[in-house]
């Protein structure tokens, strides 16, 4: 309402500035390209016609045009516009009689797709007084309160000011897209101005996907009617201008290259099969420019939009070379389980792999095998490497501070094997995704029921024979005859089609008016921690960012972090209450998402998870490295002057190269007293939050925390968790709340433009800072002695 309101007023300002001294009008003989009025359809000419709406647009194109005279051939016309969001530039050249003018123009403009100013220069050279030539600047504003309404106004001053226009232009879409646009010009001029032609209007009609007929008519008596193609990428015009004797005047055509238009082959095509490759890993977010890695999100939307898509037979899925972990595979899984219940079908590839990747597979409606390749299916297992004695030889202590029986993220210090209760959480997580994998394997293929057991307990190596034999793959080929393979799958010809490796750019934008309701994706992945990981100091900042715009209607958090820092956590958890409590707010837990990171979704509307995702460890852990003999083979010593009874308890030899400082000591009796004492307190605070989250008693919390960690599939029986789902189904959900039927992705943190040294070719030196290893050493060491809210480092090693 603000931005309309402002709309209001520039347009009385723009049309009282030049009502006084109009005369004459060269509006409709400037933008006569244009079959419509600004605004009325697609991008009109880019802002020449109008520069506020370039904020609409948001692609780069190029137009071609040219125009002539049916009677006249000493006239001819041709130029180009070239436009990207909030740009463009104009030539235009016209040649009769021997004479020549060139006309140049430069638009720029501010706002959005439902409010913008704009403005732009015009300026000649040639023949300027043949042609009737003079120099402009022009000042425009477009609103679209709603779908259905597009109104703009234009100031137009030249250096004769009785040549200064105002041209007000509405158009109507009674569907609220881009079936139907009724469109209406108004040029306000001089009551003696000689020229009457001071009003357009007239409708555009776009009856199949791309293809657009227009027609226009003036208060000369002149008219227009034209037609365009859409063909994706490209686009086709042409339109004739009708005399007021009803003969054709002049006839313009042109070629448009860029941005996606709907196009009008799809009509007629309805045998195209996607493509994607899978190669490497999937990230969550990527540099804006030189980098063509896959994102889960834009994967999730590749198959959202071939399920859409009519035109489309299936997809085919090349997963040579893939490094996906398990909870993003069935994330995709399901998307594709989705795509085949509208009768559409699924091709994989695979070159080898283990149980992940042929759970993900399974889906298929026909598995392809490489004919010289092998698998491997030994079931799941969950092992850890404990360093009680490795830390012994060094000469360095570690007291393990385990006050909940569950919390084994420092077992691997202390102990030189697994306690019980570890045993006990990760044996229920090894059986879960077992469970899972054997009934969607079995599920999709269920000729493998009596089978499948035997097939992992028997089979070490399993060549791509022998997985045909079995039935666990359908044929034996290499990934060049997937076209026929597939053509064989649905008995027709196919026509391939390669994904892009980002879904925004398959579709025009041009089909709803109006500011876009838009949904935040929020990532916060890595460990919990202030400046690094989830790096919460800086991730608040989208936190508000988001709650405060009001454009984006609901928020989902992204959580994959095994947690850490408490404070961290709550900086995200306690925001998302605090600034977004007017908005629903969605977490979709990925990998992983317990103790710290259970913390940052605690708070949510609804919390999903996948199935195989590993959630809760509601407890907190701790533990002291201290000296126990580490000078005595490095040499390495230590001193210090202090004042207070303890100072000395956080000093100690700092290791060159690592900068990490052991402490000389260990704590006393009573110094482990008071840590117990706090370790405590910091648990039922934690309990407290989760039940105030989760809206149950601290009791019901306390059941189902002592730092167990639990499967997706546990957390939603045991409360954790309100739904099995992934990414885009959190993306639904949150459309849902917020009463949205069409709406924008927006992505925090906002990622960098590109990565400069992958660009300049530079390689990325392995260092020992750098490893994962000393990561997380100097991790636990940083917090030495505090509460950790941390799932421990071997369940991260079970997710991938």
């Amino acid at each position: 309402m603000r931005n309309f309101l402002f709309f209001i007023i520039f347009s009385i300002i723009a049309i009282s500035t030049v009502e006084a001294q109009s005369y004459g009008s060269s509006y409709f003989p400037r933008t006569d390209i244009s079959a419509t009025s600004a605004g009325a359809m697609r991008y009109g000419l880019y802002g020449y016609d109008n520069p506020a709406f370039l904020s609409a647009f948001k692609g780069n194109d190029i137009t071609i045009f040219g125009s002539s005279p049916v009677e006249d051939s000493k006239f001819s016309r041709w130029g180009f516009v070239t436009a990207s969001k909030g740009f463009s530039f104009y030539f235009n050249q016209e040649r009769e009689s021997g004479r020549r003018i060139n006309d140049y123009g430069i638009n720029l403009s501010a706002g959005n797709e439902g409010f913008a100013i704009g403005a732009g220069y015009g300026w000649s050279n040639g023949d300027r007084s043949f042609f009737a030539r003079d120099n402009f600047w022009q000042v425009g504003a477009f609103s679209r309160p709603v779908k259905y309404l597009s109104l703009s106004v234009l100031g137009v001053f030249h250096q004769s000011k009785d040549m200064n226009e105002g041209v007000f232009s509405a158009a109507v879409r009674p569907f609220g897209d881009e079936k139907v646009s009724g469109f209406f010009d108004y040029i306000l001029q001089s009551e003696n101005n000689p020229v009457k032609n001071r009003w357009a209007a007239g409708i555009a009609v776009e009856p199949l996907p791309g293809l657009r007929a227009i027609f226009r008519y003036f208060e000369d008596k002149t008219m227009s009617a034209g037609l365009q193609i859409g063909l994706g990428g490209v686009s086709l015009f042409s339109h004739s201008n009708l005399r007021d004797d009803g003969k054709i005047g002049s006839q313009t055509y042109g070629l448009r290259i860029g941005s996606q238009d709907r196009n009008f082959l799809s009509v007629f095509q309805k045998s195209n099969v996607a493509v994607q490759n899978l190669y490497g890993g999937l990230k969550y977010q990527k540099y804006k420019l030189f980098d063509g890695s896959n994102t889960l999100i834009d994967a999730l939307r590749n198959i959202e939009d071939v399920k859409n898509d009519d035109t489309y037979k299936g997809i085919i899925l090349n997963l040579s070379g893939c490094n996906i972990n398990r909870e993003m595979l069935w994330e995709l899984r399901e998307q594709l389980k989705s795509l085949q219940k509208t009768g559409k079908k699924v091709v994989i590839y695979i070159d080898g792999g283990g149980m992940d990747l042929y759970h993900f597979a399974s889906v298929a409606d026909k598995i392809v095998m490489d004919p010289v390749s092998a698998m491997q299916l030994p079931g799941y297992s969950a092992g850890k490497t404990y360093m009680k004695g490795t830390l012994e030889k060094l000469g360095i202590g570690f007291d393990e501070w385990r006050f909940f029986k569950y919390k084994s993220a420092m077992e691997t210090l202390s102990r030189d094997k697994a306690s019980e209760a570890d045993k006990e959480q990760r044996q229920a997580l090894v059986d879960d995704f077992y469970d899972l994998a054997k009934s969607d394997i079995l599920t999709s293929r269920p000729q493998l029921t009596t089978t499948f057991d035997d097939i992992i307990n028997n089979k070490v190596l399993i060549s791509s024979r022998d997985a045909l034999k079995l039935g666990l793959v359908d044929t034996l080929a290499r990934y060049d005859d997937l076209e026929k393979i597939f053509e064989g799958l649905v008995n027709s010809s196919i026509s391939l089609k390669s994904l892009a490796s980002s879904s925004k750019k398959h579709l025009p934008d041009d089909n709803l008016w109006g500011k876009k309701n838009k949904i935040a994706v929020i990532y916060a992945l890595g460990a919990c921690a202030m400046d690094e990981g989830i790096t919460a100091r800086r991730l608040i900042n989208d936190v508000r960012a988001a709650a405060a715009n009001s454009d984006i209607k609901a928020i989902v958090l992204r959580v994959d972090s095994p947690g850490g820092d408490g404070k961290a956590s709550d900086y995200i958890a306690d925001g998302l209450k605090k600034y977004a409590k007017h908005k629903p707010v969605i977490v979709s837990q990925g990998s992983v998402a317990a103790s710290g990171g259970y913390w940052l979704s605690m708070y949510a509307d609804t919390i999903l998870a996948a199935p195989n995702t590993i959630t809760g460890s509601i407890g907190v852990i701790g533990g002291w490295y201290y000296n126990k003999g580490l000078s005595d083979w490095t040499g390495l010593t230590a001193d210090q002057v202090s004042k207070g009874e303890r100072a000395d308890l956080f000093t100690g030899i700092t290791i060159p190269l690592l900068g990490i400082t052991v402490p000389h000591r260990n704590m006393t009796p009573e110094e482990k007293d008071k840590i117990k004492e706090f370790f405590l307190s910091e648990y039922e605070s934690f309990k407290g939050k989760v039940a105030t989250g989760r809206k149950r008693s601290v009791d019901e919390i306390e059941a189902i925390a002592q730092g167990r960690v639990w499967s997706g599939i546990d957390g939603l029986n045991n409360g954790l968790v309100d739904v099995l789902g992934g990414l885009n189904d959190a993306i639904k959900i949150a459309a849902q709340k917020a009463g949205l039927d069409s709406y924008e992705i927006v992505e925090y943190p906002e990622q960098p433009l590109f990565d400069f040294g992958s660009l300049l070719g530079i390689p990325k030196i392995p260092s020992l800072e750098s490893s994962e290893l000393i990561k997380d050493i100097k991790l636990r060491l940083e917090f030495n002695g505090m509460p950790l809210f941390l799932l421990p480092d071997e369940f991260i090693d079970l997710i991938k």
